[in-house]
Formats: structure tokens, C-alpha cells, sequence
């Protein structure tokens, strides 16, 4: 099977955003992570391909990448056009609380 990567978008709890890249195998039922098809030393249950699988529709194939850098790239790129929109929120709700300020005097 070929390994494919997909870039996963995270908030974390200081409202952080960061892209977290995902390793898939392309199966023919849809995209396995890699790290859930991997054997859990710690259990005694095997898991099926059926049970690992994620549904086509939720990862377009022109969502997934080939390559690592590629994955690496895309990652970057919607960082930098989630800053862009919430440099531009910030700015308005700036300029909104400086007209009340304003308005207050």
C-alpha cells in the first residue's frame, strides 16, 4: 500500500491553531492513519481494515499528498490564510472598540 499524508488542522487550548500532518494508507474501502493500523502491544484485539477505515468523502484524494514536503507546504500555507483572517477580525474589533472609546468621551 502507498503512503499518503493529509494535514489535519488543531486548536489548542491557548487558542493556538497548528497543522498536524497525518500519515494515510490508501486502501480501496478509503484512508487508514497509520498510527491506528498499527499493532497496540497493550491489547488483545486485532483490528480489521473495515474498522480502521475512514470513510472516502471525509478526505478528498486532492486533499492528500505524496509527498512530506508537499504535506509540509499545504500546512504552511493554511496557517499563514487562518492568521491573515484573524489578523483582519482583530483589527476590526480594534477599531470598533476605539470609535466607543471615542464615543464614551
Amino acid at each position: 500500500m502507498k503512503k499518503y499524508y493529509y494535514v489535519e488542522m488543531l486548536k489548542y487550548t491557548d487558542g493556538e491553531f497548528q497543522g498536524k500532518i497525518q500519515e494515510y494508507y490508501l486502501v480501496k474501502e478509503g484512508w487508514i492513519r497509520c498510527e491506528d493500523y498499527r499493532e497496540n502491544v497493550n491489547s488483545c484485539h486485532i483490528f480489521s481494515i473495515e474498522e480502521l477505515c475512514v470513510p472516502q468523502g471525509c478526505y478528498p484524494d486532492s486533499e492528500m499528498f505524496e509527498t512530506l514536503e508537499e504535506a509540509r507546504m499545504s500546512a504552511g500555507c493554511k496557517l499563514v490564510d487562518f492568521y491573515a483572517k484573524e489578523c483582519s477580525k482583530l483589527r476590526t474589533a480594534y477599531e470598533d472598540l476605539l470609535k466607543e472609546i471615542k464615543e464614551m468621551k
